[in-house]
C-alpha cells in the first residue's frame, strides 16, 4: 500500500492519514510526500516534523511541486506520474486533510485523471479539521461513478439531487418545492425519475416512509474488492 499526501504547516493531518491507512490494509510500503517548492520558515520546521513522524511508518519519497495556482495542471501532471506508478503495484491512499490547498487541488484533480480501473486502487482520507476522530476513508471509484451518472442526467435530474442534498423527501415536498422554484414538471415525470435514480443507484427510497434520499458513498460498498486488491499490495 501507498500513501500520498501534501505537507503543509500541520503533520496531523498525515499522521492521522497514516494510521487509518495502517489499521485497514497493514504495512506502508511507501509515503510519497508531496512538498511546495521555495518553504518559508515555518514550512521548513513542518517539515521535519513530518519527516521524524514518516519514518516511523515507512519509506519517504518527496516530491517538490512548484507554487504556482495557474500551473494546476502541470502540477496534476507531475502527481498523476507518481500514482499511475502506484497504482501498478497495489492499494494508493490520498491524504486530502491537511494544508497546502494548491497541492491538495492538484492531488484530487491527478487521482480523477486515472483509468477508471486504476482508480479502483486509490482512495481517499478526509477527516472535519477539528474532529481527528472523523477521519473516514472513501474508495474514489464510487465518487467517479457518481460524477459520471450525474454528467449524463439532465436538469430535472440533477434539480431532484440538488434537493435530496439537504435531506430526505417525499415525492410531495420534491414535487411542491420544484413546483415553488418555477419548475412545470408533472408528479408523475418527477415519480419516474426518482426511479430511475434509484435504479442507477444514486438515489435510495426508503419502502416504509416513501422518503427518498441520497445514496452515500461508503467505504463498504467496494469492501470486498478492496480486500482482494490489497492481497497485491
Amino acid at each position: 500500500m501507498f500513501l500520498h499526501t501534501p505537507v503543509g504547516f500541520d503533520e496531523r493531518g498525515p499522521m492521522h492519514c497514516m494510521i487509518a491507512a495502517q489499521k485497514k490494509w497493514g504495512e506502508i510500503n511507501e509515503i510519497i510526500a508531496y512538498i511546495p517548492k521555495n518553504q518559508d520558515d515555518r514550512g521548513k520546521v513542518a517539515l521535519e516534523n513530518f519527516r521524524m513522524i514518516a519514518r516511523g511508518y515507512s519509506v519517504v519519497h518527496e516530491v517538490e511541486v512548484p507554487k504556482e495556482p495557474k500551473g494546476i495542471i502541470k502540477a496534476a501532471l507531475l502527481i498523476g506520474r507518481e500514482l499511475e506508478e502506484r497504482v501498478k503495484k497495489g492499494i494508493n491512499v490520498i491524504c486530502l486533510s491537511c494544508g497546502m490547498r494548491f497541492i491538495v487541488l492538484a492531488l484530487y484533480t491527478a487521482a480523477l485523471s486515472l483509468r477508471l480501473e486504476d482508480q479502483e486502487k486509490v482512495w481517499l482520507f478526509l477527516e472535519i479539521e477539528s474532529d481527528p476522530t472523523s477521519g473516514t476513508l472513501l474508495p474514489l471509484i464510487n465518487i467517479s461513478k457518481f460524477l459520471m451518472h450525474v454528467y449524463m442526467k439532465d436538469s430535472l435530474d440533477r434539480d431532484i439531487m440538488r434537493l435530496l442534498a439537504f435531506g430526505e423527501a417525499r415525492l410531495q415536498d420534491i414535487y411542491s418545492t420544484l413546483k415553488k422554484e418555477g419548475h412545470g414538471y408533472t408528479k408523475t415525470t418527477i415519480q419516474n425519475r426518482l426511479k430511475a435514480l434509484v435504479k442507477d443507484g444514486l438515489v435510495v427510497k426508503d419502502r416504509t416512509t416513501g422518503t427518498y434520499k441520497l445514496k452515500e458513498i461508503a467505504i463498504e460498498e467496494l469492501e470486498e474488492r478492496s480486500q482482494g486488491n490489497s492481497k497485491e499490495s
